[in-house]
């Protein structure tokens, strides 16, 4: 191996995050030789003690688990761990953490000093420890048998840098040097199941063509009876079986979840279809820390979207997902916290796809890929496409079924009344209190802010008003009776495939998500569109962009307008479809209720036809499984 090769082509750019020192690259070099199976990107910014260290115990369950397994690595032994804890600023650390880390044998100042192009510096502190001692330490419960050694690396930047500033410290210092079969990114609060790393390695074993695997991702089940946490815990539940099945299908999930996934490392150091002079996949990936557009800037808060088109586009592999491969994360707790997360997770999806449509002729010509793969490839884009376009139209079609709704009760009420002005006016005024909500909510969550004040008010006022009026729409019109139950017959069937723990509170989430679900995804995306300006994290207390004062203002100029164009082309599209004939709405109405519902059913029917083969293969009696 080149001793001055910062990744595994020889490429070598001295600018960038961990270009390693000779004799730093000799000591790292013997700690994590022979390479092992697994390399483990485990984030770490200002989580508590707890948090690490369930991550931790669960790392070192899953390297128990993987002795058991029949597969075994080139070296013939079983497949091997090793866990390079990337922590964000030393300053930040949790005290609770720091008492942790130390408990473990590491040291925040490192036995090894790391500079990068720049004069930053990474110190790292390694050690090796039986699996069994790992969760003695974290506090867990010791196992009867020490089990396999596990490699740690704590990997500590002096100052908050960001999370891919740790990705560029991990992929070109750490990774080259192990020069491991897989990579596995883990956020610290993910809890991985006992066999979770067991299930990903079989599934890349049997799909060779796999480069990435998303794992089932979930919050934990018991929520407290809280709205908020109960809520994510079912949109979780429902992304699953509604939305995750039809990227698999395709070869292609638009996310790469960095909560937990695993990625081929040959994958990522292929050359890069977007990038000219020998770049590799992870200089592609690792090049948005130069940009600097408003646009760059949403796309790299959801990095994980940016590394998983690069790797399909550079060699035609596929991203999919693995339902046996369950994590557990943590979930957001109060309201505050939610809207910074989702207002990263919607804007960052929204440039993703926009990047993605930009990049289609690229992948039409592509001389790498395959015809069937261009044609998956592009209809996944689609299909990505065609989601944000509802997304976009979320407020125009709710105005629409509600405002239907109001003309159907004042008939009832009054069959003498004069119908006609009556959706006008009520689609008018519902546009302008969506607009003076988006105007409360340009403000983000400042504080004594008008929104801050009556943020909670105003999603339970917009909750109260808008199941009363899906209720009646869905009462009256037939059409819309038949896709709600439908729909909530096929999810049901296909979360219960995934999850069959969910029939014991199937009462919580299935009505909950179908009563409230559009609902708050209304008021999740209205703030996120309305905040597109800001780029900061939102979460973890990193609420201000690393921007000037003229970049920001430039930026709000420019969300500003996008929100302006958003209201004007929802009241456009209103007032088109309230100018046409009573007979010719309906029409329109019943096509609206089958396209809205459309991708859900067909998801659904693609879990189905995954899962239930694979339960049956489940519920056979399996080989007794013994100890290497």
């Amino acid at each position: 191996m080149n001793m001055h090769s910062s990744d595994p082509t020889g490429h070598r750019d001295p600018a960038s995050p961990g270009s390693v020192e000779p004799s730093a690259h000799q000591v790292l070099e013997e700690f994590l030789q022979p390479s092992p199976t697994i390399l483990v990107c485990l984030t770490l910014y200002n989580e508590t003690a707890d948090a690490l260290s369930q991550t931790l115990q669960g790392l070192a369950k899953n390297q128990m688990f993987l002795r058991r397994m029949n597969h075994r690595s080139s070296s013939g032994e079983g497949p091997s761990l090793t866990v390079c804890i990337m922590l964000d600023g030393a300053d930040r650390v949790a005290p609770c953490s720091a008492a942790l880390l130390g408990r473990l044998g590491l040291a925040l100042g490192g036995a090894v000093a790391l500079k990068d192009g720049s004069g930053q510096t990474l110190s790292v502190s390694p050690v090796s420890l039986s699996a069994n001692e790992i969760i003695a330490r974290c506090g867990g419960q010791a196992m009867p048998w020490d089990g396999p050694h596990v490699r740690l690396l704590l990997c500590t930047k002096s100052i908050n840098r960001g999370k891919l500033d740790s990705h560029g410290w991990f992929f070109k210092a750490m990774a080259p040097v192990a020069m491991p079969d897989f990579i596995v990114q883990i956020d610290a609060g993910s809890i991985p199941d006992d066999r979770c790393f067991a299930e990903l390695l079989s599934h890349m074993a049997l799909h060779t063509n796999c480069g990435a695997a998303a794992t089932h991702i979930l919050t934990s089940s018991e929520t407290g009876g809280e709205m908020i946490v109960d809520w994510q815990h079912n949109d979780f539940l429902w992304s699953k079986a509604t939305d995750w099945p039809i990227g698999h299908a395709l070869g292609y999930m638009e996310v790469v979840p960095g909560q937990c996934c695993m990625v081929r490392w040959s994958a990522l150091c292929r050359p890069a279809a977007s990038a000219g002079d020998g770049a590799t996949v992870l200089d592609a990936y690792l090049d948005g820390a130069k940009k600097d557009g408003l646009l760059a800037r949403n796309l790299y808060l959801a990095e994980d979207r940016v590394l998983g088109l690069a790797v399909v586009e550079a060699s035609g592999v596929a991203i999919e997902y693995v339902p046996s491969a369950k994590v557990q994360t943590d979930p957001c707790t109060d309201l505050d916290e939610l809207l910074r997360q989702r207002r990263r997770w919607i804007n960052s999806s929204f440039a993703a796809r926009m990047v993605a449509v930009a990049r289609v002729p690229a992948i039409l010509t592509s001389p790498v890929l395959t015809l069937p793969r261009k044609a998956s490839l592009v209809s996944a884009i689609v299909i990505g496409v065609y989601q944000m376009l509802l997304q976009i139209g979320l407020p125009a079609l709710i105005v629409l079924f509600f405002t239907h709704a109001a003309r159907t009760i004042a008939t009832v009420i009054d069959p003498t009344v004069e119908a006609a002005w009556i959706e006008p006016a009520v689609s008018a005024v519902c546009l302008v209190l969506w607009t003076g909500l988006l105007i409360a909510m340009r403000q983000g969550l400042m504080r004594d802010c008008l929104f801050r004040k009556g943020r909670g008010l105003a999603l339970y006022m917009l909750l109260a008003i808008m199941i009363a009026g899906d209720g009646i729409l869905v009462v009256t019109v037939p059409v819309a009776f038949l896709s709600v139950a439908v729909t909530a017959l096929a999810v049901t069937l296909a979360v219960l495939s995934l999850q069959r723990s969910s029939v014991g509170y199937w009462h919580r989430w299935m009505p909950l998500q179908l009563l409230i679900g559009p609902t708050i995804n209304l008021y999740l995306t209205s703030y996120a569109f309305a905040n597109i300006g800001d780029v900061s994290w939102g979460t973890k207390g990193l609420n201000k962009a690393d921007a000037s004062s003229r970049q920001q203002r430039r930026w709000r100029l420019i969300a500003d307008s996008l929100l302006v164009g958003w209201i004007v082309a929802t009241a456009a599209f209103l007032a088109l479809l309230l100018s046409l004939e009573p007979a010719t709405m309906a029409a329109i109405l019943m096509v609206l209720f089958v396209v809205y519902s459309l991708p859900t059913i067909s998801a659904c029917v693609l879990t189905l036809a995954r899962m239930v083969p694979a339960l049956r293969l489940r519920l056979r009696p399996a080989p007794r499984e013994e100890f290497a």
